[in-house]
């Protein structure tokens, strides 16, 4: 193999890996952007605001947390919206 060709199949190898990590991170992004307006469907934009601009710009794994304490507590307890906009409130 020359030094083109193989020049040739780095570029397409790092190509290739770039492209995979981009893909994975978009998912994860779309992700927790979809867990977080699931857990503050039906509540006002401002705690969606604060959970995804504040919370999650800060600590990923916070974020998560509270995403998950909130979506237990909706099956658990089934509290009213006004309920669950207060905890969120008072946990960010």
């Amino acid at each position: 193999m020359n030094s083109r060709d193989q020049l040739r199949s780095n570029v397409i190898a790092t190509a290739t890996t770039t492209a995979g990590v981009s893909t994975s991170t978009i998912s994860v992004s779309d992700t927790i952007k979809r867990r977080i307006e699931n857990t503050t469907e039906g509540l006002s934009s401002e705690c969606y605001r604060l959970l995804h601009n504040r919370v999650l710009a800060a600590n990923k794994e916070n974020a998560m947390l509270i995403c998950d304490y909130i979506t237990s507590l909706r099956s658990e307890v089934n509290p009213s919206e006004g309920h669950r906009e207060n905890i969120l409130i008072l946990a960010l």
